[in-house]
């Protein structure tokens, strides 16, 4: 067998060894001087003399024996004795774990964002549906207008939109809604005349000794797209001598069903 060979390796990569961040401590080569077994171990430094000795006895040992190397080697302050490269491996898992850990949170915040601006889109998509509906719906709206012509004794209904009413029906104060089968057409511009020969009788017996006195006319319409509506207006008579003088005042046009 080639031990002295083999131990001189050994000797070679100890001292090696001690020279490394490890901190190998190689202090000892225990050896057995005869037969395996039937010898104790012991050991002695590892200094010069010694193991040039323990090779030039190897020569001499029998093929049966074994010589046992036990290389101290201490692990302490192993985190302090890092290589570089360990080093550098550490620095670079913790940088990935941190670009991993602000990715995740940029995910949600952009995940967060998106969905904010989802819900607004949503909300500016139905303001959008709702103002083009009132753009559609604003050459269908109701502009009506009454008044009392005194000398012919009609009330006229103006149409001031810009496309056609019906009239359906009227009524007068406390009295009665009249209400006709089929409407009247009112086109835009144009007008619609009701007879009140009465009216200036009937304002006069409710005048009494009072310097005037109101009533309530409201006329029931719908628009060219099928929407109802009710016009109010106010009728005031006054006396004068013996003249009695009729005004009359539009105070809302609302959409209602009726």
């Amino acid at each position: 067998m080639q031990i002295p060979k083999l131990l001189a390796h050994l000797i070679g990569e100890a001292g090696g060894f001690q020279g490394r961040s490890t901190e190998f401590d190689g202090k000892f080569i225990p050896e057995r001087n005869h037969r395996i077994w039937s010898c104790e171990p012991s050991c002695k430094r590892l200094a010069a003399i010694s193991f040039k000795r323990c090779i030039d006895c190897a020569r001499m040992y029998p093929p049966a024996f074994a010589v046992h190397i036990t290389l101290g080697v201490s692990t302490r302050s192993y985190v302090k004795n890092m290589s570089a490269f360990e080093t550098w491996q550490v620095i670079t898992s913790i940088a990935q774990t941190a670009i991993l850990l602000a990715t995740l949170l940029a995910a949600i915040y952009i995940g967060l964002k998106q969905a904010e601006i989802s819900n607004r889109q949503a909300d500016i998509s139905e303001t959008q549906t709702a103002i083009s509906r009132s753009l559609a719906d604003l050459p269908f709206v109701v502009s009506a207008e009454i008044t009392y012509e005194q000398h012919t004794k009609r009330l006229h209904i103006y149409n001031k939109g810009q496309t056609n009413i019906y009239l359906w029906g009227t009524k007068l104060g406390d009295g009665p809604k009249v209400m006709e089968q089929e409407p009247r057409l009112i086109t835009p511009g144009g007008f619609y005349y009701l007879l009140a020969e009465s009216l200036e009788g009937d304002l006069r017996k409710v005048l009494g000794m009072q310097p005037e006195v109101k009533g309530l006319f409201i006329i029931y319409l719908t628009s060219q797209n099928d929407v109802k509506y009710i016009v109010s207006t106010v009728i005031l008579g006054m006396l004068s001598g013996d003249q009695i003088a009729v005004n009359t005042q539009t105070t809302s046009i609302r959409p209602e069903v009726w």
